[in-house]
């Protein structure tokens, strides 16, 4: 590879030896052939060029010669004015460098703000001095890298913006989990009958929710201890498992007779529990397993939540009563629903026959 890039320059050499443009005048050439000085101006070579000469390239499709510096592209016939036109924009790179260090030198420092501002003056310049010449490939170049800075850092914004709103939703999800966890319930005795029972006039055992994991909760008992004085371990139940306390009175004998009538209901018959068995022309279901005393009415914080079958989301409510309404109408509504399935059935036999 290296002896057919030497070939290459060597062949590009021999060319320019023969075919020297009008108005240049060499000074020196190099062992190969390469001019090395012409018109006062020191040529920059390079190995890794196909010309010899750096920032200068020839194109294979076209056999032009192009020289790049940064987005600048400008094209030749030859080698040697394209190595002179790039040894021209070196010069001038330094010579305005040489200035701006001679100025830096002599001057006093200006503030960081002044000399931001006269950045921007002096691009802005350069842009407008480019624009007049027909070539704004600079500008242009700037204007794309300074929109996709302002992109980047609205979405580096509008990220931070969400990690900080899902960490105050995680605080206050936190709390009111830590909320729940403090909650206390009964385990009722018919759970576990051959035990004794002394808290809550017999009615079940106290325990403190430490743990929730898919609809269960892990249930820790506080008082209740075996015959050899040793605490009851743990165990998990399901909501409708657990037995209310309520919070004025921890100690309450009859817990279900918290469950009142709600505004526009109508009682017409309870237990000797107190519980409302029959309400606006409705049996109500009640259920000894459930929290709130009635079948798939489980309290949950503060409200009284509904589920079918098969775990269907009925309805929310502020009262245990209006919870047992809405199962009684869904009840009645899934017996109707069975009985014309049994007239369509039996009419379909007849039918057939």
């Amino acid at each position: 590879a290296e002896a057919g890039a030497e070939g290459e320059v060597e062949a590009g050499a021999e060319a320019e030896v023969k075919d020297v443009p009008a108005g240049v005048m060499v000074e020196e050439r190099n062992e190969v052939g390469l001019i090395t000085h012409a018109n006062g101006l020191q040529l920059h070579l390079s190995e890794r060029s196909n010309t010899g000469y750096r920032g200068v390239c020839r194109r294979c499709y076209s056999g032009m010669i192009v020289v790049s510096r940064g987005s600048l592209r400008k094209w030749f016939t030859t080698a040697i004015e394209g190595a002179l036109y790039y040894a021209q924009l070196m010069q001038e790179q330094e010579g305005v460098m040489v200035e701006a260090e001679e100025v830096a030198a002599v001057e006093p420092q200006v503030e960081e703000s002044e000399t931001l501002e006269a950045q921007e003056e002096e691009r802005a310049a350069v842009r407008l001095a480019e624009v007049a010449e027909g070539k704004d490939v600079g500008g242009s170049q700037q204007r794309k890298r300074a929109r996709r800075e302002r992109a980047t850092a609205q979405h580096c914004r509008q990220q931070q913006e969400a990690i900080e709103e899902a960490e105050a939703a995680t605080e206050i999800a936190v709390e009111d989990d830590a909320d729940q966890l403090r909650e206390r319930f009964l385990i009722p005795r018919s759970d576990w009958p051959d035990y004794p029972c002394e808290e809550h006039s017999g009615l079940g055992w106290e325990v403190q929710i430490v743990a929730r994991k898919r609809g269960s909760a892990k249930c820790h008992f506080i008082h209740a201890t075996d015959p050899d004085g040793r605490p009851y371990e743990d165990v998990w139940r399901r909501p409708d498992q657990l037995m209310p306390i309520c919070a004025a009175n921890p100690v309450l004998d009859e817990p279900m007779t918290a469950a009142a009538a709600a505004p526009g209901v109508i009682v017409e018959e309870r237990n000797e529990a107190g519980l409302i068995m029959r309400a606006n022309g409705l049996q109500l279901h009640l259920s000894e397993r459930s929290n709130s005393g009635y079948m798939r009415v489980y309290s949950a914080g503060g409200m009284f939540v509904v589920i079918g079958v098969k775990s269907k989301y009925l309805g929310r409510f502020s009262t245990a009563i209006e919870g047992a309404l809405c199962y009684a109408r869904y009840k009645m509504t899934l017996e109707e629903a069975e009985v014309e399935k049994a007239e369509v059935e039996e009419a379909e036999v007849e039918e057939a026959e």
